[in-house]
């Protein structure tokens, strides 16, 4: 029976061994890509941080507290789960005052332009194509990307223009209900921290996904502008 079956095996491999390679090469890559998908976790909203300040681990957990009280529970799994990007960037004026800082207290600032470099590149790509559309952005990186049309007009997508906007597109945290209340919480990120939403890019506006997407982040956009204290 044993020397059948070898004899029968020989006989297959020698005839299917290619076809059989190839076809257990994709199984096991459907296989990977099927549990990975499973264990890829779901988030309610994507949302961007860039600027000179890095949150500690206690402040992170405070700002996404914080930011709960705006986001639903957007894939309806009973969780509300945020992945926050953070893509710390500094002016030439804020990369001077820091070393000044640094310096007053006895120390050296460390700063590699290589990653500076980086971390550009790797802020224009979100800006272009990212999963995050909810912006909270310093004045200067802000300023780096309006003249760009990489965001959209408040009326467009409030259908009405908040009277503390500081401009078309965006309103400082601090001038809101919802950034006074949470001050704290939204500390780290500076006093000044603009909150902007990206328009959605030539690709995303044919996509239902992307767009659905982003009317969740306008939906949160709209509950910062206009958050009551109860």
């Amino acid at each position: 029976m044993m020397v059948k079956m070898r004899k029968w095996f020989e006989n297959y491999w020698y005839h299917y061994k290619w076809r059989t390679l190839i076809v257990a090469f994709f199984v096991v890559i459907f296989t990977v890509c099927v549990v990975q998908m499973l264990q890829k976790k779901s988030y309610d909203a994507y949302i961007l941080y860039s600027g000179p300040k890095v949150f500690s681990s206690e402040q992170e957990t405070a700002l996404t507290n914080a930011l709960r009280y705006v986001v639903s529970d957007y894939d309806q799994n009973g969780e509300i789960n945020l992945c926050l990007t953070k893509l710390i960037m500094m002016s030439e004026e804020e990369l001077e005052e820091a070393k000044a800082q640094a310096e007053a207290e006895g120390s050296t600032l460390a700063y590699n332009y290589d990653t500076r470099q980086r971390t550009k590149d790797q802020l224009g790509m979100e800006m272009m194509t990212g999963n995050s559309y909810l912006c909270f952005l310093s004045e200067f990186i802000y300023q780096e990307y309006k003249d760009h049309d990489r965001f959209a007009a408040l009326a467009d997508v409030l259908g009405y223009h908040p009277e503390d906007a500081d401009d078309a597109f965006s309103i400082k945290l601090a001038n809101t209900a919802y950034g006074a209340y949470f001050s704290d919480a939204f500390s780290c990120m500076g006093e000044n921290v603009i909150v902007c939403i990206r328009q959605p890019n030539v690709v995303d506006k044919y996509a239902k996904d992307a767009m659905d997407e982003y009317q969740n982040n306008v939906e949160i956009l709209k509950k910062i502008i206009e958050f009551k204290v109860q």
